[in-house]
């Protein structure tokens, strides 16, 4: 609208019309430009390429915690708690001031933020959403930082706190959701026969 008022094209009747109903809108403040154009902006753009399969990992792992068949979808309690675990979101006695934390309270109103601005307004952060909420709660955490250097920081804090891969495969297959499509198909057999 500002940009349309400042058009040289527009009649003056109707440009001294458009600047009174203008009038009163303030601006976006530099905070919720950078929200903008995160919230804007395709999750792949965000990450870099070299984090972004340690961050997807740690997505699913957080996302099946509590649900094991869950690798997709990471309710507001998880995003909490991975955030707290991080050290993001500051203890409840704690200075809320600290440079590095969020309150719970900017963390909910981030994650309820990305939910809304998303396609399917559901109840939970998909990875695409995931990685947007992460870059918000870097840029809330880190004020003093710009941009590319809040989200190195929030990538290095996530990295350190993922498990470290090993070496021998102690592959779980009682978690494959194969291994118990076919179980959950022969279950009343293995019932019968176990009893």
């Amino acid at each position: 609208a500002e940009e349309l008022a400042s058009s040289p094209v527009l009649p003056p009747d109707l440009l001294a019309r458009l600047t009174g109903l203008t009038r009163h809108l303030k601006g976006n403040s530099e905070w919720e430009e950078k929200q903008k154009q995160v919230l804007e902006s395709p999750s792949e753009r965000l990450i870099p390429e070299e984090c972004d399969e340690t961050l997807r990992n740690e997505f699913e792992r957080r996302c099946a915690f509590g649900e094991r068949m869950n690798t997709e979808f990471m309710s507001s309690g998880k995003w909490v708690k991975f955030l707290r675990e991080l050290g993001i979101i500051a203890a409840p006695g704690a200075d809320k001031s600290s440079v590095g934390t969020i309150s719970l309270a900017d963390a909910d109103i981030i994650f309820r933020k990305v939910l809304h601005h998303a396609d399917y307004c559901g109840k939970r952060l998909t990875y695409e959403t995931f990685s947007k909420a992460l870059y918000l709660a870097a840029l809330a955490s880190r004020p003093d930082l710009d941009c590319e250097s809040a989200l190195a920081e929030m990538l290095g804090r996530v990295t350190a706190a993922a498990p470290e891969e090993s070496g021998n495969d102690n592959t779980d297959y009682m978690l494959d959701a194969n291994v118990l499509l076919v179980l959950d198909h022969f279950k009343p057999a293995l019932w019968d026969l176990f009893r």
